[in-house]
């Protein structure tokens, strides 16, 4: 398991609840702590738009959650960006910090309800200290794991999954995918060198002479 002073502690890590108007609590979900989540998103551009994927993971929600949050006029806002439903960085962040609990029973709810494993406090300490246990978000790019917090920055498709990695899980698809890029490469590189060969002309039959 990571030391504590690579990781966050139990009273803060795990089931991460958003409450919503509905009063309803949301399914056992993976959440990231929000003091972390705020590190991270402060560092970005607010106007920088992201995919429902990407924000059901930030908020704690699942992309059918969002779905009927967005149907109910709910928070946080959303636009659409040539056809595709996207949420900005900022309106993410400005909902994460105004958000708080309808009452002191779903606080304390919430707080039972937290996972008792621990979360890395940064993805290089996921790298150079995680446990066996430990997990961190990626977005999953043509099966290429792409880490959470760059992936908001680079920009991914509506095609792209999100999934909570160990780091034994994240080493292995890393391999799996560079094994397949390398191999896509060659392949490509065999087709541009026989496309490249100079089509030789074929040679007129030799003619029979008369007898």
């Amino acid at each position: 398991m990571a030391p504590a002073s690579s990781a966050v502690s139990k009273a803060e890590c795990g089931q991460r609840k958003i409450f919503l108007g509905s009063g309803s609590v949301p399914k056992d979900i993976p959440g990231i702590p929000t003091d972390q989540l705020l590190r991270e998103l402060t560092q970005l551009d607010g106007l920088l738009q992201i995919t429902p994927q990407q924000a059901a993971i930030i908020l704690s929600r699942t992309p059918k959650q969002l779905s009927d949050d967005r149907a109910a006029g709910r928070p946080p806002p959303f636009t659409k960006v040539g056809g595709s439903n996207r949420y900005s960085i900022g309106s993410v962040r400005d909902y994460i910090k105004g958000n708080t609990f309808k009452s002191t029973a779903q606080a304390t709810q919430a707080e039972a309800m937290r996972d008792g494993g621990l979360m890395p406090a940064s993805f290089s300490a996921f790298i150079n200290e995680g446990g066996r246990d430990d997990k961190w978000p990626f977005m999953l790019v043509s099966a290429k794991p792409v880490e959470f917090f760059y992936s908001l920055a680079s920009g991914v498709s509506d095609d792209a999954t999100c999934e909570w990695l160990t780091l034994n899980e994240y080493l292995s698809a890393r391999q799996t995918a560079a094994l397949q890029e390398h191999a896509d490469r060659e392949d490509a590189a065999i087709r541009a060198s026989v496309g490249a060969k100079p089509h030789l002309k074929a040679s007129a039959p030799k003619k029979t002479p008369p007898m």
